[in-house]
């Protein structure tokens, strides 16, 4: 309940947002096949929070996606024939199957691999209805909705959610022909109840199957590419050659489905590779329209866009070259906010509402915080203000550095400084080699290190320059603002002034007021900064 409320909040917002900037968009046009807004698709629902293909997550994206938006189901076959809605023909992944039928796991060859699990074929559409319930397909993502929700069938959603455009996926044709189901059969019968918009498949026979059978105002059919290494099972193709023959694809879908890598590419370290490739391009010329699969918030974003899902929709969606067709995503709110709040506006932009931008420790998700990059990052992202956290050296030089401890800042662990390390039960339980122990010189030979909070998920914050820049004093920190014709103001914050007074003979806070006066501060008619902590 917590998150939904954010989440709603966060609509409330965009939606406001989104009335405030209508007058500054630009009058071009969109660079897609038609010249209409990309179709922001939701990859089985709002699946980035509620277990994939769920109730709650298909109403959800509605309520949440802007106007027009897809719902994407992943049609599975069950041995009675029945399709449902779940994002693999394995139920074990992202349901309790495994839990209420223990001895049902089997193994298959699936497009010539051998497989084991709990497979839909095996179950019929009461068996699923009446027991399994759905969790979370991705074990990062939070599981409070796990054991909730029904899996729903094709019909269930068209019926409950009434989705203003409906996406199905079909993954395995071929694995269900070789089982004696039809897939092609199901999808005939379900159009004349169910309202299908689009249907997509990796499968080139599937598309042959069906071709003619939906009369002239059928789907959009939109083939999916997957690895340009892997194999198309009916064709044994590499997509990889498929794709180098895009009106060969013309002659049986108007539309592609590709990975986002197939555009815009990454190295091995998961930076852009530029310039972007042809594709969209290409693709638009042969007369078909391109949908990028793959984007989330919480994952598999390229370090150039500092963790912000926004940025890289908007290098998909308006980089003044090409915009694709369509994204799929599991986090639709976003892709419906990159779209229609965010695209098609300069950075020299209007500001609607007056509010400040605080940096926190500087760009300390690019670069190490409170460096002299992270606050020329900061500047130059737009901050309004910037901020500083004092720390001592022990020849009393106050510095910026967001820790007291440079064990948790930099690499001194790797340096003969180790011999310094303390334990001091004023600041910490834990032994730590505190700021207080050296000098500035030495201090300055010390490499930073760019903090990383979500290690635990192997996520980590911009690695070509985990240990770039250098710490600055207060006073150059405050030069820096003072020079900066676009930032209204700088927060200073002071730890632990009353035991570096009373323990270590640092008035911290005399030397920032003192730093104050000295760089002119104090007769600017700008307000003082007051340190955080008492001064008693």
């Amino acid at each position: 309940m917590g998150a939904s409320r954010v989440l709603l909040c966060c609509v409330v917002l965009i939606q406001l947002f989104a009335g405030q900037t209508d007058a500054q968009r630009s009058s071009s046009p969109w660079q897609t096949l038609s010249g209409d807004a990309p179709l922001v698709i939701a990859r089985g629902g709002f699946s980035g929070l509620f277990p994939d293909s769920s109730f709650n997550a298909y109403d959800f994206a509605k309520q949440t996606s802007v106007a027009g938006a897809a719902l994407w189901c992943d049609v599975q076959l069950t041995k009675d024939g029945a399709g449902i809605c779940f994002p693999d023909l394995k139920l074990n992944n992202a349901s309790t199957v495994e839990d209420v039928y223990p001895n049902r796991q089997k193994t298959y060859s699936v497009n010539g691999v051998s497989t084991q699990g709990w497979f839909t074929i095996d179950f019929s559409l009461r068996d699923l209805i009446s027991n399994v319930k759905l969790n979370r397909g991705i074990l990062s993502r939070s599981e409070k909705f796990n054991g909730i929700y029904a899996i729903m069938t094709v019909e269930d959603v068209t019926t409950q959610i009434k989705p203003e455009s409906f996406w199905l996926n079909v993954q395995y044709d071929a694995f269900y022909a070789q089982h004696n189901l039809s897939m092609s059969s199901f999808l005939i019968s379900a159009s004349t109840t169910v309202s299908i918009d689009y249907i997509s498949s990796p499968e080139v026979n599937f598309f042959k199957k069906i071709a003619g059978r939906f009369g002239r105002n059928g789907p959009s059919f939109v083939f999916q590419f997957l690895g340009k290494e892997d194999f198309e099972p009916t064709t044994n193709r590499t997509y990889g050659s498929i794709l180098s023959n895009l009106t060969f694809v013309k002659t049986f879908a108007s539309g592609i489905l590709v990975p986002k890598s197939y555009i815009l590419p990454l190295n091995d370290k998961q930076y852009l590779l530029l310039p972007p490739a042809s594709l969209v391009l290409d693709a638009h010329k042969a007369g078909l329209q391109v949908y990028v699969s793959g984007f989330v918030n919480d994952n598999d974003i390229a370090h150039d866009y500092s963790s912000d899902p926004v940025s890289e929709y908007l290098s998909f969606v308006d980089n003044g070259n090409f915009s694709v067709d369509g994204v799929l995503s599991d986090f639709p709110i976003t892709a419906s906010a990159s779209i229609d709040c965010f695209s098609h506006l300069g950075r020299n932009a209007t500001k609607q509402v007056d509010f400040l931008v605080i940096s926190k420790n500087g760009a300390s998700g690019d670069y190490p915080g409170c460096t002299d990059m992270a606050y020329d990052k900061a500047i130059k992202d737009g901050a309004d203000v910037i901020d500083c956290s004092v720390q001592m050296s022990s020849d009393g030089k106050p510095f910026c550095a967001h820790s007291i401890d440079l064990s948790n800042i930099t690499y001194i662990a790797q340096t003969p400084f180790t011999q310094r390390s303390t334990h001091v039960p004023e600041i910490s339980s834990n032994d730590g080699m505190y700021t207080f122990s050296l000098t500035w010189s030495e201090i300055q030979t010390l490499k930073p290190a760019i903090s990383n909070p979500y290690r635990v998920y192997n996520m980590f914050r911009n690695p070509n320059e985990k240990n770039s820049g250098k710490f600055i004093l207060l006073s150059d920190f405050l030069n820096l603002a003072k020079t900066s014709t676009s930032l209204s103001g700088v927060l200073i914050s002071v730890e632990k002034a009353v035991y570096l007074r009373e323990k270590q003979g640092l008035d911290v806070v005399k030397a920032v007021l003192d730093t104050l006066t000295e760089t002119g501060y104090s007769n600017q008619g700008r307000p003082l900064a007051q340190p955080t902590e008492a001064l008693a």
